[in-house]
């Protein structure tokens, strides 16, 4: 009988494990399998050569460093104040304290462009105001270091585990940092992340741009990258988002040791650092790390509040929320969640006191982003342009029915497909159909994130699991495109989650004895490494198919970080207009605007705006009914004295907008003022 009780014990403790075998085993294999065998990600094509290298990283470096402290500056007592409740240790107490910062420079810096004085100096100044505010701390943390101890502490063993987890820490902000120290080349931060406070720089304020329809974004980030390009250019501004990636991995360990444990919170953050979408975003100057770092925080300090709420704790989670919205309307999905955390995440407090909490956080959440939507208002009659155009409208020539169809068409080819259907096979789909939504965050999420489901969950880490739910619900039902960017809160939130589920499937391993702990606690870590982007061959699974993922880390910038490859050479190679941008910006003059025929709207290397052929006010020009008298009087309004062309994009698409130069109409109107390998560009005659 004690044979067969053993055995049954035995069978009991290895069917869970043998069962979470086959589905990491299962799903890894799937994965892998269309992309198993291809070669491994390079430099880029590009021969390895070491040159003089300038040191100019480390002027970038430093500029980034002074915006990090004016933030930490100017947020610091601010959030000792308003958020004192909060127990957390030292270095999330200063991710915060940076956060807070950098939404109330956005807010600054908007005032400063509404005063007409948004320049290089004044911008400069005050960060250089807001850095000093932190050199009181520093001189603190400089006082303890030097302090005499009686007898220095013994540092704590760290295991080989422990050494594996910093490793690839390391490496993951070893690869986002070459990245980000190579020049900005990604289509909208040189359009409008960059492009549009570049040209605010020159001006004093956020001039309108009519031909651009996301000129009436909120822009609270982009002002501070304005403060970067005025430092040292766009470099800051890269190291400036990546910045953000690290407050929000932060934030998510953070949440991930309040909700389950400290080793639930590293696992879970060291997941979200490692997914590819995470580590090329990283790299860029996008908002969507920066944005997601606000909403991830306003979370955790709504988590870290519910033991002792109180009303100060409710304006702290309105404001960072605020700052959310600010950055990026779609943080509005984040609002749900917040709601539920407010009402039922403090089930002590009284429900009258509950109720004004979500009020008061309800009517601070939106204060930061209405300049913004009432700018959007004057400028173009919807606050939420170019959304809702169905609901709103927009000012003749702004945008018309055509425009809507034409950017709905562009935005809706995301996704594997809508309705109920796909929403239920939505985490398979993410994960496997990684080109379809333009982006990955990796498998981990969906092999670990099953194992910290429980029959009985405790109430906090249900309000966030149903937090990020409502988000991915919010952005596949109501959001206007399914990319996969847009969803880096979500997996913020649910990567304590993936922490969680870890522990799980760990505390079952350990009960089929150590070598299954051990092999499990490897297979994880292999996972975590095949992620990295050497491997990006492996997991671009539809290559195939001809969705490629173009959001990823493809190569590493090390000739030109080594100083064998100039800036220009770079900038020539990954930026097709390029070469007709160095020529323009010697030629234009003052005012003049340039259509860009091409996907790449390079507003950040010259002062002349380009227009992208798709502006609305800008429909009759592809007319070939409309002659060419019709032409030419658009080209002269809107002062398109050049246009610039992609020869790539004129050879793959003859009859899109490059139909427009025909040789009768080149012929008449046009003269070529420069041409290379990938580009041309032609200056209009009798201007």
């Amino acid at each position: 009988m004690r044979r067969i009780h053993r055995d049954r014990r035995s069978i009991s403790s290895f069917a869970p494990v043998a069962v979470a075998a086959v589905w990491l085993v299962g799903v890894a294999v799937v994965y892998f399998a269309p992309g198993f065998g291809r070669p491994l990600t390079g430099l880029g094509g590009v021969p390895l050569r070491i040159g003089h290298p300038d040191f100019a990283a480390v002027h970038q470096i430093a500029a980034a460093l002074l915006i990090v402290m004016a933030g930490y500056g100017l947020g610091a007592p601010v959030a000792a104040r308003l958020i004192p409740e909060v127990d957390a240790p030292g270095w999330a107490r200063a991710a915060l304290a940076t956060v807070v910062g950098f939404g109330l420079l956005g807010v600054v810096l908007l005032a400063i462009a509404g005063l007409g004085i948004y320049r290089p100096a004044p911008v400069i100044a005050l960060l250089a105001v807001c850095a000093a505010l932190a050199l009181p701390s520093l001189a603190r943390l400089a006082a303890l270091a030097r302090r005499p101890r009686p007898s220095a502490p013994r540092l704590p063993r760290v295991s080989a585990t422990g050494w594996g987890v910093v490793a690839l820490f390391a490496v993951a902000l070893g690869y986002s940092l070459a990245g980000a120290l190579a020049p900005e080349v990604g289509i909208d931060p040189l359009w409008y992340h960059l492009g549009f406070p570049h040209h605010w720089l020159a001006t004093g304020h956020l001039n309108d741009f009519p031909l651009q329809y996301t000129a009436v974004y909120p822009f609270s980030t982009e002002l501070l990258y304005g403060g970067a390009l005025a430092l040292d250019g766009d470099v800051p501004a890269q190291l400036l988002h990546l910045v953000f990636g690290v407050l929000l991995v932060a934030g998510t360990i953070d949440l991930g040791r309040r909700l389950f444990s400290p080793r639930a919170g590293v696992v879970g953050g060291l997941v979200l650092a490692t997914a590819p979408m995470v580590m090329w975003q990283a790299t860029t100057a996008h908002v969507d790390l920066a944005s997601a770092a606000f909403a991830i925080w306003a979370v955790n300090v709504a988590v870290a509040t519910r033991p002792v709420p109180t009303r100060r704790a409710a304006v702290a989670v309105g404001v960072l929320l605020a700052f959310a919205l600010s950055a990026k309307l779609v943080m509005a999905f984040v609002a749900p969640g917040l709601v539920l955390l407010m009402l039922w995440g403090a089930p002590q407090r009284a429900v009258r006191d509950r109720l004004i909490d979500t009020v008061v956080m309800g009517a601070i959440a939106p204060l930061a982003a209405l300049p913004y939507l009432i700018r959007a208002e004057v400028l173009t009659g919807n606050p939420f342009f170019p959304s809702f155009y169905d609901v709103f409208g927009a000012h003749d020539g702004r945008w018309t029915a055509d425009s809507e169809r034409g950017l709905d068409g562009l935005l809706q080819h995301f996704g594997a497909g809508h309705g109920v259907e796909r929403f239920l096979t939505l985490p398979w789909d993410l994960t496997m159909k990684t080109g379809h939504f333009d982006g990955t965050y990796g498998l981990l999420f969906l092999v670990l994130i099953p194992f910290a489901v429980r029959l009985r969950p405790r109430r906090l880490p249900l309000l966030v699991a149903l937090t990020a739910f409502l988000y991915v619900f919010c952005w596949f039902f109501v959001g206007r495109t399914l990319q996969a960017r847009f969803l880096v809160p979500a997996f913020a939130l649910a990567a304590p989650l993936a922490g969680a589920g870890f522990e799980s499937a760990l505390t079952l391993a350990r009960r089929a004895g150590r070598p299954a702990a051990t092999a499990l606690t490897a297979a994880v870590a292999l996972l975590l490494v095949l992620m990295l982007p050497p491997f990006l061959g492996w997991w671009d699974r539809e290559r195939d198919q001809g969705h490629y993922l173009a959001v990823a880390i493809d190569h590493l910038p090390l000739p030109f970080l080594l100083g064998g490859q100039t800036r220009s050479e770079y900038l020539d190679r990954y930026i097709p207009i390029h070469g007709s941008d160095r020529v323009l910006a010697k030629v234009a003059r003052p005012g003049d605007r340039v259509l860009s025929i091409d996907s790449w709207i390079d507003n950040s290397h010259t002062d002349v705006e380009h227009a992208p052929y798709f502006a609305a006010a800008l429909g009759r020009i592809y007319d070939p009914t409309a002659g060419d008298a019709a032409q030419m009087a658009l080209l002269r309004r809107w002062h398109l004295r050049f246009i610039v062309i992609n020869r790539a994009e004129r050879d793959s698409r003859p009859n899109g907008p490059i139909a427009l130069l025909s040789d009768r109409f080149v012929a008449r109107h046009l003269r070529l003022v420069h041409r290379d390998a990938r580009s041309l560009l032609y200056e209009v005659r009798d201007f």
